[in-house]
């Protein structure tokens, strides 16, 4: 799981903790939120399916002390259950790195055992605390939903790089694991998962960190991916009827768009989920003249896109569907970037009251069309250095506008958002998470609301209505920074923030002895970046392959092209509860194999597993231990 610096503890966490044996659960990180106070110090979190964890939260102290009198009086004075309670844990030493608690304050500690005036202190583990707090559990309040962090916000954005270098990676070793479970093969080099793992470490991957961990980590999580996507394909290549083929990594069956290089031409292919077969067998044709690009608008089967000389979005239909728009879509606004402080951390509050929208006109440069694609391709200054080519672009299959950002940015202290202005007034906008979605207000006015001026998603954001019949969904590919208020939805693309030490180690002993960093720039997210996201139509009664966190991997996650035999999982799909999506399959050797579901919208209802012959699905928890009796089941009843 990310970082508490990217996502804060999203409300699925507890029925994840409690499945994997987690009972506890400490943190510092809610006592720096810089708008309100949490309520709590020690509570019990109850989760969306009302899965329980015992919670303890540090007051008014964080994770570096040193046992001074101020803090540890200001700890006790803080402590919200007190009347409960009568203890409460100080985390002592220099954390970070910083090598932990000192002889002086081991010393201050023995002073403070038992001086009057003074709570006592004593040394203790925080297992035995917890297990003292659990005897008076029935007597804590319980919280229920997300623990937001409403502080390093900037964090969701900085280095874009890093976080697209990770995605890919992500992508890249469950592609490795789904050919795993087609081949009927044993799990994949674990190292590479810790690998990572590690880079959701403190402060990796929020992109605050020093130079030399992207010096390092970047070609380090490239690599592994392109080791990952390598040996699948050689791992389903080969046979004695190989022939060309493509192999569906994704428990979804989806079309598959593959264009020549100059865009002239393209071919569809329908694959199953969780199979590879000949590129023969799986040709798809579309409908005479599907797709067509003229000056200023794009139009398929299923989406029809106008765009303004700005380069923006007019208007967009989408099955027939108008987004209901307050403006255009897609229009840029730049912030200045200046955080009062850490700055790699940090978007405050006032830097989104400072934006400049980009007013320039886009010059058509491009409009490509083949048998299956329209695309326009656009070109439009944003500063006086910086540019961006637009590329929007429709299929015959997909129910999106596909956009592509190529910017070349060279602006620094700058942040830099796409908007989406839209008429939907619904009380909550949701937002991805790793397991399921969150919902969070878009209306101004709450102080709880005006905290979340810029929120954790992980790769979509959709604002809707109170029904969640229709709205607008924003898919990303690997963008975590989103923000949502009166219906606008905004996308923060880049942030050119000064990077964490960057000016260290100017010194000459320093430099040579210590730190020889060549990263070329003191200004994060400078140079070329494309980012790639497409637009939407979100309804929570829509087919399962069309719910948002389904299209963010069916829309980025590329199929293995191999000169190999047809293979399969024996898994032919879900039928009903289309909120339920299949999202990640796991081999575990001998034949058999792990499929997780995760249900994305807060609702209940059945499922039927669709299986080839001679297949059975037994259920089982995160665990991996068998749930209703260890028996083979055709339907599941399923839970947010």
């Amino acid at each position: 799981l990310w970082t508490p610096d990217v996502f804060g503890y999203a409300g699925c966490l507890p029925q994840i903790m409690q499945q994997t044996g987690v009972d506890y659960f400490f943190t510092t990180k809610l006592t720096w939120s810089n708008v309100n106070k949490f309520p709590y110090s020690s509570f019990i979190w109850r989760g969306i399916d009302g899965s329980e964890v015992l919670v303890h939260v540090t007051q008014d102290n964080g994770y570096n002390q040193i046992v001074s009198a101020a803090e540890i009086k200001a700890g006790a004075d803080a402590y919200r259950q007190s009347d409960v309670h009568d203890e409460y844990l100080a985390p002592t030493g220099y954390g970070d790195g910083g090598g932990g608690p000192t002889e002086e304050m081991c010393e201050r500690a023995r002073r403070l055992a038992d001086l009057a005036s003074m709570p006592k202190v004593a040394w203790g583990r925080v297992d035995d605390f917890f297990d003292r707090l659990n005897g008076v559990r029935k007597n804590l309040p319980s919280y229920q939903g997300e623990l937001y962090l409403e502080y390093h916000r900037g964090v969701l954005t900085t280095h874009g790089n890093l976080k697209s270098s990770f995605r890919a990676t992500e992508r890249a070793l469950q592609t490795w694991e789904a050919a795993r479970c087609a081949l009927g093969g044993g799990a994949i080099d674990e190292v590479a998962w810790q690998r990572l793992i590690f880079a959701q470490f403190h402060d990796y991957i929020p992109g605050s960190s020093i130079p030399e961990v992207y010096e390092e980590g970047i070609p380090e999580l490239d690599r592994i991916a392109e080791h990952s996507l390598t040996h699948s394909v050689e791992e389903l290549s080969g046979g004695k009827n190989a022939s060309i083929s493509i192999f569906n990594p994704l428990p979804y069956a989806r079309t598959l768009i593959q264009s020549s290089d100059d865009g002239k031409s393209a071919r569809a292919f329908a694959l199953a989920p969780l199979s590879g077969a000949p590129t023969d067998a799986l040709e798809v044709s579309a409908p005479p003249n599907a797709v067509e690009a003229k000056k200023n608008s794009l139009s398929s089967p299923r989406v029809s896109a106008t765009i303004d000389g700005d380069g923006r979005v007019s208007r967009l239909i989408i099955d027939g569907e108008a987004i209901q728009q307050k403006g255009p879509l897609g229009g840029f606004e730049i912030y200045p970037d200046h955080p009062h402080m850490f700055d790699a951390w940090e978007i405050d509050r006032q830097t989104l009251s400072l934006g400049t929208p980009v007013r320039s006109k886009a010059k058509l440069v491009a409009q490509n069309v083949n048998d299956v694609e329209a695309e326009l391709v656009f070109e439009k200054r944003l500063t006086e250095k910086s540019s961006v080519v637009i590329r929007y672009r429709v299929d015959a299959f997909q129910p999106v506008l596909h956009v592509e950002y190529e910017i070349d940015w060279q602006d620094e202290s700058s942040l830099l958002k796409a908007l989406f202005p839209t008429d939907y007034a619904g009380r909550c906008a949701r937002f991805g998470a790793p397991f399921g979605s969150v919902l969070r207000s878009q209306q101004p006015g709450q102080p709880r609301d005006e905290a979340q001026f810029e929120s954790a998603g992980s790769r979509y954001a959709a604002v809707t209505d109170d029904t969640e019949a229709d709205g607008l969904a924003v898919i990303t590919e690997a963008k975590y920074g989103f923000s949502c208020r009166d219906g606008e939805l905004g996308v923060s693309l880049l942030r050119s923030v000064f990077i964490t030490g960057r000016d260290m180690g100017h010194a000459k002993v320093v430099t040579e002895s210590i730190r020889r960093p060549t990263w070329p720039d003191f200004f994060s997210d400078r140079g070329v970046q494309v980012i790639s996201l497409a637009l939407g139509r979100h309804s929570a009664s829509a087919p399962r392959t069309e719910q948002a966190a389904a299209l963010a991997d069916i829309l980025f996650t590329p199929a293995v092209e191999y000169e190999g035999e047809a293979v399969s999982t024996g898994f032919l799909g879900l039928e009903g509860g289309e909120s339920l999506l299949p999202v990640w399959a796991k081999p575990d050797g001998k034949g058999t194999w792990t499929l997780r579901l995760n249900e994305v919208l807060g609702q209940r209802g059945t499922v039927k597993v669709l299986l080839a012959p001679g297949y059975q699905a037994i259920p089982v928890d995160l665990s991996g231990n068998a749930t209703h009796g260890g028996k083979a089941v055709k339907s599941l009843r399923f839970k947010p």
